[in-house]
């Protein structure tokens, strides 16, 4: 197939041209069979200047798209998913130095897959601030047992409600996506000038948007409300801003630095498993092994890693290294100030871990799914 051919299909998948568009197993073939180097090589001569489509209005739009288009289905197991992942990595790192200024935070996120950027907000915080402390008023002793809070109508003013998890996992959740709008505090905090700019730097895309806030409690349980694990498959960077003083008694939460990538065995087979099962809690192996944690009760999906591949529930929780099968990483432990923002890439790996005393309060802000090649790469194979 010749360079512009390959050009022109690779610009149909990202723009979702149905009309042109080869079917689905053709394309994975193309670019199994196909030298990486000499795809690399296409993407920057030919595709630097495509920009991620404007048709898409939602998800169901495209598969909508996708179906009519009436594509093969693919064997899942028969998708080079880490030559895919390394490719298109590759060739947004080359469009972020080549569209956005290079400064100290994306290139920080580049190599580590995270960087905590400390009190870029300070008075932007106080309505949050008031909020949170509304919230646990109204729950009292409740905020004592691990559940996701709702809120509703009570008379002239809004009640709260902690729908309690079956098993106390210690963490406390209320997310805006579930309440229907933002959180009051929110929209100054989203529309702040530092995290527009990382995020619009680090997806190469000036139309990314916070979609949704979850505010966090995290307080001392019997077991660890979090483990060793990647949320996703796709780009999906997060921004976690400390909402109190965080050490390392506070279930700090824990990155594996420059795990974000698929470059040794433990990544890319956790990866491909996400990829064929997905991300729903039923998917995960009953096999696997949990001793205190969330997990053991079927409440995690399958890119949550047992305890015979990571210690899950550490004794000593100021650790510098972190082995993960048989590769060892650098660890991040995001102990902070009130007001500290911690980006970090959630398809590296990472843990929430256990809460000593006191409480973990943070806010976590997170955008649309459709904003690198990546991603509706992967959308265009319908998962």
């Amino acid at each position: 197939m010749k360079h512009e051919d390959i050009k022109n299909l690779i610009s149909d998948v990202i723009n979702f041209n149905c009309k042109n568009l080869v079917q689905k197993e053709d394309l994975i073939s193309l670019i199994a069979e196909s030298d990486t180097k000499n795809i690399k090589i296409i993407l920057e001569k030919h595709c630097n200047d495509l920009q991620v489509s404007e048709m898409r209005k939602d998800k169901n739009e495209i598969y909508e798209r996708i179906f009519k288009a009436k594509y093969l289905g693919v064997q899942k197991d028969k998708v080079p998913i880490e030559k895919i992942i390394s490719i298109f990595d590759w060739f947004q790192k080359k469009r972020r130095m080549k569209l956005f200024y290079e400064n100290k935070n994306t290139s920080e996120l580049e190599k580590y897959g995270v960087v905590k950027i400390k009190k870029p907000l300070c008075d932007e915080l106080n309505t949050l601030s008031g909020f949170f402390k509304s919230i646990e008023s109204a729950l009292g002793q409740d905020m004592n047992h691990g559940g996701y809070v709702r809120l509703f109508q009570q008379g002239n003013q809004l009640g709260a409600q902690n729908q309690k998890t079956e098993v106390n996992t210690g963490m406390i959740r209320l997310q805006s996506k579930a309440i229907g709008f933002f959180q009051p505090g929110v929209e100054q905090i989203k529309n702040s000038s530092i995290v527009k700019e990382i995020f619009s730097s680090w997806y190469c895309n000036n139309k990314a948007e916070v979609q949704r806030a979850t505010m966090d409690w995290i307080v001392p349980s019997a077991i660890s409300h979090n483990g060793w694990h990647v949320d996703v498959l796709r780009d999906q960077l997060k921004c976690m801003i400390l909402m109190e003083d965080v050490t390392i008694d506070n279930a700090p939460m824990f990155y594996a630095k420059r795990s974000h990538r698929v470059e040794n065995k433990i990544e890319i087979e956790t990866k491909r498993l996400i990829f064929e099962h997905g991300i729903k809690p039923e998917k995960r192996d009953s096999k696997r092994f949990w001793k205190k944690h969330a997990a053991t009760y079927g409440l995690r999906h399958i890119g949550y890693l047992p305890d015979d591949i990571v210690e899950n529930y550490p004794e000593n929780m100021n650790i510098d290294s972190i082995n993960i099968g048989d590769t060892k990483y650098e660890n991040f432990i995001c102990t902070g100030k009130k007001g500290d923002m911690i980006f970090f890439e959630s398809n590296g790996f990472h843990s929430g871990n256990r809460c000593l005393s006191g409480v973990r309060k943070d806010l976590v802000l997170t955008c649309q799914g459709n904003l690198t090649f990546k991603n509706l790469f992967f959308d265009f194979l319908n998962f």
